[in-house]
């Protein structure tokens, strides 16, 4: 049972990440495109940027109380990156710096785009695998 709880809320986590990347994709691409000013993308994107580490420790936490390495280790690259950006104070965004750093931002949230939608479908995979598993045990 812990189990299932587990995957679904992985599962759920999962897709809350996506759709904070997307937003703030979202968000890049009106910044370019002059639909956004630079104040108002810093002010969504760092709105967003406590529940993204938030969401993200609570699915570490549940991978680590219940003893599942691998996913612990797939999950340890962007921890590591997450732990880099809050130890040197780069999570949030600078409003004056957003045209010269647009593509290092867009480049870091196309990279978390695709490993979140990779968990994604991993933790689905895990979750049908286990479902699968304890009904015909």
């Amino acid at each position: 049972m812990l189990a299932f709880l587990v995957w679904i809320t992985s599962l759920v986590a999962a897709g809350a990440l996506i759709c904070l990347t997307v937003v703030a994709l979202i968000a890049f691409s009106d910044c370019e495109s002059d639909d956004l000013n630079p104040m108002e993308l810093a002010k969504t994107v760092n709105l967003y940027v406590l529940p993204e580490y938030l969401i993200f420790g609570v699915m570490m936490s549940l991978f680590l109380i219940s003893g599942l390495w691998l996913e612990i280790l797939i999950n340890l690259p962007l921890l590591g990156f997450h732990l880099y950006q809050w130890w040197y104070h780069k999570e949030k965004i600078d409003p004056t710096k957003v045209f010269t750093d647009m593509t290092r931002y867009k480049i870091v949230y196309f990279s978390k785009l695709g490993f979140f939608m990779l968990c994604f479908f991993f933790y689905l995979y895990r979750f049908i695998y286990t479902l699968v598993t304890t009904l015909t045990s």
